[in-house]
């Protein structure tokens, strides 16, 4: 399929049920040399401290991790306990020195790392089993989670009950280049369930170790897109940077949209600065920094949210540089965020332009005359197109409606979200 002379290229994560492809287990012990050598099979599983140390991952690799010592125990994707914990040394994994491509090596179920200074970096993570989504999907407590001074970077969070969590005990969390998309579940009193949902850091160690969530696209998630809360004792140093947030609480019938991002104070030290929201032209709950409680030491600043911001009174370090509407007579708009060596954009189209023009000059590598692959991350896997860089560093790319597509979500009852383009679009653009 050709779209306006670029090159649309299927991809698809990789199949590790096809020729080549090895599956993975893991359990959660800690000592291999008192038992038979382990090989990731089976029956002979590796222990966490062996797997950590082994980056020999294959592509399209699949990773079954068990929450038992046992080779008989339960995949994570079937238990609220998918946990490793106790563990003696720090915890590393790096499944693929690529993001997005479509050979990263894929887990089935979360990745809860109750270890801390762990690193999870270039994996996919989908909950295959995820598909009654209501009260009584036995998956609902499966999501990605990681304790203090750990770091998620780079992966792929879908199906799963929220996207990606962390409890509020933990600080100096990072969460950082993330996608994540298609999480929740349909309760019998509403749609549950966030891309990102934080309680911030520790009420001791904020002020030297908050939480960060940075860089991450999140969209198409059943309630809020990103969440900061806790309840009454507030939110301490939650910090959301240069994440682009659209089209949330899509996945189910709801008659208000809700918010994008949203933090729900009282706030300690939170930050909201350099971030792109956008929601369709319906009913919608604008973004919230506070949710009309106090804020303190708080910083609001550079946000494009023409879906609307509201921040609740308080004491500030800084507030200003957001735009809350959409621009009137239109002008389009377009963020180009580098991430190492990679553009995360956001393109308002308010002109319902066919093309748009991409400066990539800000973005580490991006030179005249290199190929890159334009991803639309509402159909992650499939819209693709290749390009190459022109002597201004520019690519163009298409908005018609006609030249991109949607992907379904996986599930019974669940509804396909629309397509925000012309008016919008989001993407990855990467090098070949």
């Amino acid at each position: 399929m050709t779209v306006r002379g670029l090159v649309k290229v299927p991809a698809v994560p990789g199949s590790p049920d096809q020729t080549g492809y090895k599956n993975i287990y893991i359990v959660k012990g800690y000592s291999d040399w008192l038992n038979p050598p382990r090989n990731g099979t089976t029956w002979k599983p590796w222990w966490i401290t062996t797997a950590q140390s082994y980056q020999n991952f294959k592509d399209g690799d699949k990773v079954y991790f068990h929450e038992s010592d046992d080779y008989m125990g339960k995949w994570t994707n079937k238990s609220k306990k998918n946990y490793f914990n106790n563990n003696p040394v720090k915890v590393n994994f790096i499944g693929h020195k690529n993001f997005l491509d479509p050979n990263m090596v894929y887990v089935d179920g979360a990745f809860r790392m109750n270890t801390d200074r762990s690193r999870v970096i270039n994996f996919i993570f989908n909950n295959d089993a995820y598909l009654q989504r209501d009260e009584n999907d036995k998956y609902n407590g499966v999501w990605c989670y990681s304790a203090s001074l750990s770091k998620f970077q780079d992966c792929v969070m879908s199906n799963f009950n929220n996207g990606y969590y962390n409890a509020n005990e933990d600080s100096g969390i990072v969460i950082d280049g993330c996608i994540l998309y298609f999480n929740g579940y349909n309760g019998v009193d509403r749609p549950h369930g966030h891309g990102i949902y934080s309680q911030g850091a520790s009420m001791y160690h904020y002020l030297t170790n908050p939480t960060i969530i940075r860089n991450c696209i999140v969209f198409n998630n059943a309630y809020y897109g990103i969440h900061g809360f806790v309840g009454s004792m507030g939110i301490y140093g939650l910090r959301v940077e240069n994440c682009i947030s659209f089209n949330t609480s899509t996945l189910f019938p709801i008659s208000q949209r809700r918010a994008n991002i949203l933090f729900w104070g009282p706030l300690y030290d939170c930050v909201m600065d350099n971030n792109c929201t956008y929601q369709e032209n319906v009913g919608h709950y604008p973004n919230n920094f506070g949710e009309s409680t106090s804020v303190t030491n708080g910083i609001v600043t550079n946000n494009y949210c023409p879906d609307g911001l509201y921040i609740s009174p308080g004491t500030f370090i800084a507030e200003h540089g957001n735009r809350t509407s959409p621009p009137d007579p239109p002008v389009n708009f377009i963020k180009v965020y580098d991430v190492r060596g990679r553009a995360h954009v956001a393109v308002y189209n308010w002109e319902l332009l066919d093309d748009v023009t991409i400066d990539l000059s800000r973005v580490a590598g991006m030179y005249p005359g290199g190929t890159v692959e334009i991803i639309n991350v509402q159909d992650l896997w499939v819209d693709r197109v290749t390009a190459v860089i022109d002597e201004n560093r520019c690519v163009s790319v298409s908005m018609d409606p006609n030249d991109h597509s949607v992907q379904v979500p996986q599930g019974y009852n669940i509804l396909t979200p629309n397509t925000t383009f012309p008016e919008f679009g989001c993407f990855v653009i990467r090098h070949l």
